[in-house]
């Protein structure tokens, strides 16, 4: 709740906004380094792409501040099974600044891309959430844990796989979060 923290995260995202443009100029321009795209970027596969920003959800987008202040006051801890009735809930509000990033991104024709580490199956409320505090939200932009990528095995709950599958569809600009 404090001031910085609210100022701090509109300067990053009006900052990323601010290099948007200079983002989709360069076609070159590649926030995946080789190994999570699986082949280096070259121009003219970059003019194939449709240019996307990956964004993490929690934490970076949506802000769970809520839930972690009921584990607090009911004396418990984090489990999958209060955290699915969180994201049930829809309640998530958005982290300053993103909703702006966001839709001046989409509305420059970027693609904005949920990488995110809830699972799959809460993949409906939290699009829901999403739309619901403005966020552009697409067919197929939610890549969550237990998201299948042909040809690269998970490992935990890292993320390379499904930033190698978005580097197959897209040109990423930039990357939010971890």
């Amino acid at each position: 709740t404090s001031v910085e923290y609210k100022a701090l995260s509109e300067q990053t995202y009006r900052a990323a906004a601010d290099h948007l443009d200079q983002a989709l100029k360069e076609k070159h321009w590649d926030a995946l380094v080789p190994e999570e795209r699986g082949y280096t970027l070259d121009e003219s596969r970059a003019t194939e792409l449709k240019p996307a920003v990956v964004m993490d959800v929690d934490e970076t987008v949506l802000d769970n501040s809520p839930y972690q202040a009921r584990l607090v006051r009911d004396g418990t801890d984090y489990d999958e099974v209060s955290w699915d009735q969180w994201v049930a809930e829809k309640k998530a509000r958005p982290v300053p600044g993103v909703v702006d990033f966001a839709k001046a991104a989409a509305a420059k024709g970027v693609t904005v891309l949920y990488i995110s580490n809830r699972a799959v199956h809460l993949e409906q409320a939290t699009l829901a959430n999403l739309k619901a505090v403005g966020l552009p939200v697409a067919e197929g932009v939610f890549l969550g844990l237990g998201t299948v990528v042909e040809g690269c095995e998970q490992n935990g709950s890292e993320k390379n796989c499904r930033r190698r599958l978005a580097g197959q569809k897209y040109r990423v600009l930039m990357q939010f979060g971890d």
